[in-house]
Order: structure tokens, then C-alpha cells, then sequence
């Protein structure tokens, strides 16, 4: 039963990854590693990132109990400079329970500075 014993995404590294400071126009990938340590399967309804400078791959749809699984992120920092915080917003079957809404879905986070690719001037435009 779904609700007694509901699959659980369990991080095997940080939801946040700081990237640290990069040049304009740097991609920046990176792996997000979970395993599903519930007794049912996890399936992963949707991925959506905050914008679309980032694409997200999964690299399964449905994850079995016991299994490890991921999701990439690659992050485009062509035209973004400045503080940069994207997020990668994962919808799951996990079940809602009473008192914990959206349990279902999981937040990612992509951070960092990208400085701009120009002389190292401030953009005027900004």
C-alpha cells in the first residue's frame, strides 16, 4: 500500500550544488544522485527547471526500491552574469501526508556567480 509504505527519495549527494564562480558562457553540468530506500516504486511525473537556460535529464523514470538513480542539470550561462540561482523543481508518486503537503515534489538547486565575459567591466545595461 502506497500510503503505509510510500517510496522515499533519499539524496545521495547535496540538492544544492554551488558552482562556485565560472566565466560567461561556461556550461555547468551536474549530477544529482538519489536512490529510492522506500518499499514501493518511485516514479519521477515531471522535471521543470526555473529557467530556461537549464536542461534536466533523468535518468529514469521509474526507480525500484533499493535502486539508485540521478538527474543531470546542465546549466547555460550564455547572457546570465551576476548571482545565479536556478532551480530544478522534481514531481514524484511520493503520497502527500497530513501536516507535510508536497511531499511529492523535491527542489533541486543550481548556484553560483558568472562573471561576464567582457573585459571584466559591469554590463551599463544592468
Amino acid at each position: 500500500d502506497m500510503i503505509d509504505n510510500p517510496p522515499v527519495f533519499t539524496m545521495l549527494n547535496d540538492k544544492t550544488y554551488d558552482f562556485g564562480t565560472v566565466q560567461e558562457g561556461d556550461k555547468i553540468e551536474y549530477t544529482f544522485k538519489f536512490k529510492n530506500t522506500g518499499k514501493n516504486d518511485l516514479i519521477i511525473r515531471k522535471t521543470k527547471a526555473s529557467c530556461g537556460c537549464t536542461a534536466i535529464a533523468p535518468k529514469d523514470k521509474v526507480i525500484k526500491p533499493g535502486q539508485e538513480s540521478s538527474i543531470t542539470a546542465v546549466f547555460n550561462t550564455k547572457g546570465k552574469t551576476g548571482k545565479q540561482h536556478k532551480s530544478i523543481t522534481v514531481t514524484t508518486n511520493i503520497p502527500d501526508t497530513e501536516g507535510k503537503p508536497n511531499k511529492s515534489q523535491i527542489i533541486l538547486l543550481l548556484k553560483g556567480y558568472v562573471q561576464s565575459s567582457s573585459t571584466g567591466e559591469n554590463d551599463p545595461r544592468k
